[in-house]
């Protein structure tokens, strides 16, 4: 390729939307090229709440993409989770998109942070409305408010440690997903994900379970409903409502090693909490509010899990709750960088059933963006907690330096 032509793409990747084009007096322009495009912006991933404005059919081409975030913490006091290393690599992920047509598209993505396989996506999108789409093929499953939320769009860099426990690591699985347009229904007031997948976790992960019984896959539905289309006027205002159910049935998991167990449950809808040696029918409901006006940013999210054992009385009961809340300042200081004031609370009860082994959290940060694709937060964690041998509380701290960029 030519120096000029190497320097109109370099322009049109960093160009919002401007078409570049030269065209003849009497011919017509030809149609534009396939185009391989690294962009300089945040990843264009959609939004848990998608802009009002329609976005318009994206043209034939590859476009790739990167974000990655590291954690440094100076300070640590025992947890149940136990102490973290000092610095660990919180997501290192890479995004392909492919548009093959304006209605049909491929995306990939690899976690190089997850253990095992890379592959966190890769799947099929056909869109011929934006009241239906299907995706086929490996793909987030729709588990709420938090679980949904991609990683660059965090306001924190992470997510309520209970979405985590109640729910399946890297929260993907391999099926097929029916679902509305990234631009949603009726201007993006109505918003639906339904997925059927069959609920051992990602490609290459966990153990392979062979096709059976329509009922015994792993189901899982999600609604929202943006209210502030209606009620509110920003393109960036929101008062969403949400709610997620899903269902899974999972044979029991036995190797005769505890270590394996929990690994190979981590691919199960709600993982260890389950009882993993007995086959189980597992159920998660969940409802969540966001809103966002003016720089003020509010999400509350609850979810229930319930899993029974067949064919016997063990069960357990879980519920997780979270309220998180950020403040944009309205100025930048010293004309350098946005700043974002953010606190969360959340309370975890593991069993219901049992007492005294309830987990609260509470973090309180700020986030530092000089750019859109840069961000750097510093976070204090201190979480409040049941010793699981002498049942008395206990509490443990955290102060970590978080580090973002994408591309």
């Amino acid at each position: 390729m030519r120096a000029s032509s190497l320097a109109l793409a370099a322009l049109v990747s960093l160009a919002p939307s401007y078409a570049l084009a030269q065209q003849a007096p009497s011919t017509p322009a030809p149609a534009p090229p396939a185009r391989t495009r690294l962009s300089l912006g945040a990843p264009p991933d959609p939004a848990a709440f998608p802009s009002a404005a329609p976005a318009a059919p994206s043209a034939p081409g590859v476009e790739v993409h990167g974000y990655a975030a590291g954690w440094w913490t100076p300070w640590s006091e025992a947890s149940p989770t136990q102490a973290r290393d000092a610095f660990r690599l919180r997501f290192a992920v890479l995004r392909v998109d492919a548009q093959i047509t304006p209605n049909l598209s491929v995306l990939a993505r690899l976690g190089l942070m997850v253990p095992d396989s890379p592959l966190l996506d890769f799947h099929a999108t056909w869109t011929p409305h934006d009241a239906v789409g299907v995706s086929v093929g490996q793909f987030r499953l729709p588990l709420g408010a938090a679980a949904t939320t991609l990683a660059p769009q965090l306001v924190m860099l992470d997510r309520p440690g209970y979405v985590y426990s109640m729910t399946k690591v890297t929260f993907r699985d391999v099926g097929v997903m029916v679902h509305s347009s990234p631009r949603g229904i009726a201007h993006g007031l109505l918003h639906y994900w339904v997925a059927a997948a069959n609920g051992a976790g990602r490609v290459g992960v966990g153990s392979a379970r062979a096709p059976g019984p329509v009922q015994d896959y792993l189901y899982a539905a999600r609604v929202l409903l943006d209210v502030g289309r209606v009620l509110l006027h920003g393109p960036q205002d929101r008062l969403a409502l949400g709610a997620t159910w899903a269902r899974s049935h999972d044979p029991a998991i036995n190797t005769g090693t505890l270590a394996s167990d929990r690994n190979l449950a981590a691919n199960t809808l709600g993982r260890t909490l389950a009882p993993i040696g007995s086959e189980r029918d597992s159920q998660l409901l969940g409802a969540d509010l966001t809103f966002a006006r003016s720089g003020v940013w509010a999400q509350a999210e609850v979810l229930y899990l319930d899993t029974r054992a067949v064919g016997s009385a063990t069960s357990r009961e879980a519920l997780g709750a979270s309220v998180e809340l950020a403040y944009t300042l309205p100025v930048r200081p010293f004309d350098l960088a946005n700043v974002q004031l953010a606190v969360r609370g959340e309370r975890f009860d593991p069993d219901l059933a049992a007492a005294a082994d309830e987990l609260l959290v509470g973090s309180v940060g700020v986030n530092v963006l000089p750019a859109p694709a840069w961000r750097a937060s510093l976070f204090a964690t201190v979480t409040r907690f049941h010793a699981p041998m002498t049942g008395e509380s206990r509490s443990a701290g955290e102060l970590a330096l978080r580090l973002a960029a994408a591309f």
